[in-house]
């Protein structure tokens, strides 16, 4: 079966977890979670409950120790891994930390059954040798199979089912090690290294890029290369600052949660097992709700809600984790008894609500890493955000090491990891103020007006350069155009608008350029804009329509895509024309919330031919740009719309506003004519046959608009 699911051809459609260029990976992945947590998690039932010495250190140094020695290896190693994934196949990368993991397995059972801590400290450093140079491999290799808009999915998917593996294996070594079947632990080790092998049997290759570097053992070297790719672009390097923020915090809080199992909240094994699991369970439910609400998009803004999020529940952990141990009044407690307690509830959903928050961080951030990276370089910035992972990483477990030591209470290190929390919430929206915005818009948008983007695959993810042309209906179109369409473009303002009050508070989260249009270097500025990769918006029509069609189109704008050598993309707005901010009122019916749409038409040329200069190719740009424009109006609006229709449909959006008026000056609103239309209808309708032509002589007055849609009812 397993065999026949691999020879499925993959499409768009394909589920992720039967393709061939998903599922082994996510297999492999999976295995070797299950063997890494499960050492670490044997390793700390034993020291804790067990009482299994490590150099003498008190239990929740030990195990804080261990924590830091899994990440050590990443410290170390993940600039030559994310130079080797470069360099080679990553599917022969990730055959060949699975078979390694043969070997590590031996050594890991035999540490168990000795029951030796150093003999499992060293085999927990080996564990983090392997996972840090299959780690590139990993995250480098979902861009080469996957489309980008299956990148957040896929990410999710790898999220959850690693933390699935970190929860059974926590389980199965904790548990199996707490009560001492030492035994069945060293067995599971070499169970879950033979399926992640053969898993990794059937990943299907994944070459070198184009332009990528040859390999070469040079650590230090490859580091700084994979540092590099990170600090390369900002937006990346901001994302992986969020990532290791997050397995920071996660590794102290699962480094000392046995201990604080124990003598916090004074349950047995069997309790503190499941409480881990409930802090992984979380982590998978976060990863999943993070997929679904950017739904494909390739965005951070949800960074910060997950940053407040694990605040939250972190600080009520610390002040929820006393109730429990009071009550346990030195007794261990049982799963029934711990849920009985007064905040034995509190203290397992404040984990889910860690988790779950850390999920909704980090799973947008991820497939930023990797969509955002350069091409040739992205296992060595993935490799970079492991190394920096790995500092951070070590850099908090060394601080809460040292509040340990002086005596902290463990609870009380809970509460201050999220009042930093809130810190590091606070420090995402000042970074990511448009992301934010942007997000927080979209959703305002959708909610009052219905706003709506049809066919938002001719604009792309945003990034490429070109210039974006759109109708001018009402002040809220730049907040239309920069909410709801993906990237951040720049948008052409009039010098002379940008001065106002109400426009400067907008410059701090859009990319306004002020443009004076009189000014002969004002096309030359936007025109450099847009050769610098910007995605540049114009309104051709230069003021808001004052009569709901098109305006008149300066030829301005034509010139700077010609000039440029990018194409134009058309958007057309319909329906804000009709707010209280367009400049229709008196004409037609405004009101608060009219529903609103945004149509993306394909991009189009415009070539200006050789010979022309000076007026000529200037009015020859224009006439381009006002022929995509008229275009454009024309594929968006409901030409197979009858015409008796169109008037029922302007009845129903207008109101019984007064739309003619004759020689005799007696106004006639729509109300008016439908009425006179329905009833002389009847009258004309047994005078003929229906599709029978008719023709009507009548002079220039009402009656003639009333019989002419008597004659179409």
């Amino acid at each position: 079966m397993f065999k026949t699911v691999m020879d499925r051809p993959m499409t768009d459609s394909t589920p992720l977890l039967l393709s061939r260029r998903f599922l082994p990976l996510f297999l492999a992945q999976w295995f070797g979670a299950f063997s890494d947590n499960a050492l670490k998690s044997a390793f700390a039932f034993l020291v804790v409950y067990r009482g299994v010495d490590l150099f003498g250190l008190a239990p929740e140094l030990a195990i804080t120790i261990g924590g830091a020695v899994f990440v050590l290896p990443y410290l170390l190693v993940s600039g030559l891994a994310g130079r080797l994934s470069d360099a080679v196949d990553k599917a022969r990368v990730v055959r060949g930390t699975r078979i390694a993991e043969l070997g590590l397995a031996a050594l890991a059972g035999t540490a168990v059954l000795a029951e030796s801590a150093p003999l499992a400290l060293a085999a927990i450093f080996l564990y983090g040798v392997q996972s840090a140079v299959f780690g590139p491999a990993k995250y480098a290799i979902l861009p080469q199979h996957l489309a980008e808009s299956r990148l957040n999915a896929a990410n999710a998917w790898i999220e959850s089912s690693t933390f699935v593996g970190i929860l059974a294996g926590m389980l199965f070594g904790g548990i199996a090690a707490g009560f001492g079947d030492t035994r069945l632990v060293a067995g599971g080790f070499v169970v879950a290294a033979l399926g992640g092998v053969l898993a990794s049997w059937f990943v299907p290759a994944a070459p070198a890029e184009e332009g990528a570097a040859a390999f070469r053992f040079r650590p230090v070297a490859a580091s700084a290369d994979a540092l590099r790719a990170v600090l390369r672009h900002r937006e990346v390097f901001l994302s992986v600052l969020g990532i290791s923020w997050f397995w920071a915090v996660g590794l102290v809080v699962m480094s000392v949660f046995p201990e604080v199992a124990k003598s916090v909240l004074g349950v047995d094994q069997l309790v503190a097992n499941l409480l881990v699991g409930a802090f992984v369970v979380g982590i998978a439910l976060g990863a999943i709700a993070a997929s679904w609400l950017v739904d494909g998009e390739i965005t951070g803004r949800l960074a910060p809600v997950g940053a407040l999020g694990m605040a939250v529940a972190l600080i009520d952990l610390g002040f929820g984790a006393g109730a429990v141990g009071a009550a346990a009044g030195g007794v261990p407690l049982g799963l029934a008894e711990f849920l009985a307690t007064e905040g034995g509830v509190r203290v397992l959903l404040d984990l889910v609500g860690i988790a779950a928050a850390g999920g909704l961080l980090t799973v947008p951030l991820y497939a930023i890493l990797q969509s955002r990276s350069d091409v040739a370089t992205r296992s060595a910035a993935i490799a970079g955000n492991n190394v920096l992972n790995a500092l951070v990483m070590m850099a908090g477990s060394a601080a809460a090491t040292g509040l340990l030591a002086v005596g902290m209470p463990v609870e009380r290190l809970m509460i201050w990891i999220g009042i930093a929390n809130i810190a590091v919430a606070l420090y995402a929206v000042r970074l990511i103020p448009h992301e934010v915005v942007k997000g927080l818009g979209r959703r305002l948008l959708r909610l009052a007006f219905g706003a709506r983007v049809h066919d938002a695959g001719h604009y792309g993810d945003g990034r490429s350069p070109a210039v974006v042309i759109a109708n001018h209906t009402s002040f809220l179109d730049a907040v239309l155009i920069g909410c709801l369409l993906p990237g951040r473009p720049v948008f052409a303002v009039n010098s002379q608008v940008a001065r106002k009050w109400w426009v400067r508070p907008a410059s701090l989260i859009f990319d306004l350029l002020p443009v004076d249009p009189a000014s002969p270097f004002a096309v030359r500025r936007m025109v450099q804009r847009v050769r610098d990769g910007h995605r540049l918006v114009i309104f051709p029509e230069g003021r808001i329509t004052v009569t709901g069609a098109l305006m008149k189109v300066y030829d301005g704008s034509g010139m700077i895509a010609a000039l440029a050598g990018v194409p134009v993309i058309p958007v057309r707005i319909d329906g804000a024309q009709y707010s209280i901010v367009s400049r229709l009122r008196g004409k037609v019916r405004t009101r608060l919330f009219p529903r609103i749409s945004l149509t993306v038409l394909p991009p189009r040329d415009i070539t200006v031919p050789d010979g022309l200069i000076g007026r000529r190719r200037r009015a020859f740009a224009g006439a381009r740009l006002q022929d995509i424009m008229t275009e454009m109006v024309y594929r968006t609006s409901p030409v197979e719309r009858p015409l008796f229709r169109a008037l029922i449909d302007a009845r129903r959006l207008n109101g019984k506003r007064r739309v003619l008026e004759d020689i005799e000056r007696t106004p006639a609103g729509y109300g008016r004519i439908l009425s006179g239309a329905f009833a002389l209808g009847r009258v004309l309708a047994r005078r003929g046959r229906r599709g029978e032509r008719l023709g009507v002589m009548l002079p220039n007055a009402i009656g003639t608009v009333i019989v002419f849609f008597a004659l179409q009812a």
